[in-house]
């Protein structure tokens, strides 16, 4: 398992994916810090789900793809180790990243850290659709193609909920 990882920090890394986590987190603080506090604090959960979506659908969907398509998925298949470490090697660092690229996301909306845990289980539930439906898909306009549905069924619920059409506690228990 530790030189799956290690692995899969190098190619995380080669292909410039933390750079890319952290400047859109580096991007959305710049937008928050420029609105006005009561505007920030309404529109930091909004930036951060848009956040974790991005990551979620874009990284671990392109990686698994690039896998396939470099036919390091293949060599993989013949290695030791099993589809349930792969996995985890792969969404684990893009988690921990998503959680570290909130933080200033958190700060700059001016919202406390308390919301980190529930940022890094909905990271942990879009990365895993997103890498599922890409491990299906043989090139990156089909995943997302295929992506569309399953989200649209995470995000209708809590974004229902934030605008005023759904009440009452059962919508919370929706994962997103």
């Amino acid at each position: 398992m530790t030189g799956l990882l290690a692995l899969e920090l190098r190619i995380q890394w080669r292909q410039r994916v933390p750079l890319a986590i952290l400047g859109l987190a580096a991007a959305w603080s710049g937008v928050l810090i420029l609105l006005p506090a009561p505007v920030a604090r309404v529109a930091t959960p909004y930036l951060l789900f848009v956040e974790v979506m991005t990551v979620g659908t874009l990284f671990a969907g392109a990686l698994t793809i690039a896998d396939r398509a470099t036919g390091a998925a293949t060599a993989l298949d013949v290695s030791p180790a099993r589809p349930g470490e792969r996995i985890t090697a792969r969404l684990a660092p893009l988690a921990v990243l998503t959680t570290i690229g909130a933080v200033p996301v958190l700060i700059a909306g001016r919202r406390t850290l308390a919301a980190l845990p529930a940022v890094a289980l909905a990271a942990l539930l879009l990365l895993a659709l997103a890498a599922g439906i890409a491990a299906r898909r043989d090139e990156f306009v089909g995943f997302m193609v295929a992506l569309s549905g399953p989200m649209a069924l995470l995000f209708a619920a809590p974004l229902a909920v934030s605008i005023g059409l759904l009440s009452g506690p059962v919508w919370y228990a929706i994962p997103t």
